[in-house]
């Protein structure tokens, strides 16, 4: 307040600048979904690399991934990215296994509808790169539909649905997937991000909440726990990010 006093254009404006992070709801584009996060209608210029780590309890045996997500800015409104990871599976029972995991690709699309929040449409794939033995060789194909409203400076609400063909551990099959989301500012720079996701091809349904803490330089620290509410899915998990835009 004393520096705003003594000089008050200069100050003024820092003051705005550096308390502009989550102010409102409109400041979140730059916060992505984790379990959704291809299925999302967020669009950021340049190019976002994501290293993380993930793991998981299933009944009878633990999996894990480390490795990176990517998103760039192809054109005005297209997005592609994809996942590279080397992933494990440690069974309760006898000695584990990791190797490369499976490589995931997308592609999405900001549609240019009248709606007053983000609406896009897209597709991924799985392409089944990696072992049996360490848990991947998973196929798996998606188009979906998502948006993202701001609901005032309350939070963000997200939403996808997708048509898809999932293979997960010696099971198969076609179905619907929807996810429901929200994204809540508390702080400057922490945002709080809530998801539920379903799916019809196997008995899925998870929930998750996690945390994004936005860095001074520009990045994001990022994570979130997860509780299986259905047979198929995992018991329980979490995963640690750290979001970086390359430029």
């Amino acid at each position: 307040l004393v520096t705003v006093t003594a000089l008050p254009s200069a100050a003024q404006e820092t003051t705005t600048t550096s308390s502009a992070a989550y102010t409102s709801t409109s400041d979140l584009s730059d916060v992505r979904l984790f379990q959704s996060w291809t299925a999302d209608a967020t669009f950021t210029p340049g190019v976002d690399l994501e290293p993380y780590f993930a793991w998981n309890n299933w009944n009878g045996f633990d999996t894990w991934s480390l490795g990176a997500r990517v998103a760039m800015w192809v054109h005005d409104g297209v997005e592609a990215g994809g996942r590279i990871a080397w992933a494990g599976v440690d069974p309760d029972s006898f000695d584990g296994d990791s190797g490369f995991g499976d490589i995931d690709l997308h592609l999405r699309y900001r549609l240019p509808v009248a709606f007053p929040g983000t609406v896009a449409a897209g597709g991924e794939v799985r392409l089944p790169t990696g072992s049996e033995d360490t848990g991947q060789d998973n196929t798996f194909v998606r188009i979906f539909g998502a948006l993202r409203q701001d609901l005032g400076d309350a939070f963000t609400f997200t939403a996808n649905l997708g048509f898809e063909y999932l293979e997960l551990f010696g099971d198969d099959g076609n179905g619907i997937s929807v996810g429901l989301g929200s994204i809540v500012p508390v702080t400057e720079n922490l945002a709080t991000v809530f998801e539920l996701n379903l799916r019809t091809a196997i008995d899925y349904a998870v929930v998750s909440g996690g945390v994004d803490y936005e860095l001074p330089p520009g990045g994001h620290l990022r994570g979130a726990g997860v509780i299986g509410l259905d047979d198929e899915a995992p018991d329980f998990g979490f995963q640690v990010a750290l979001a970086l835009p390359i430029f």
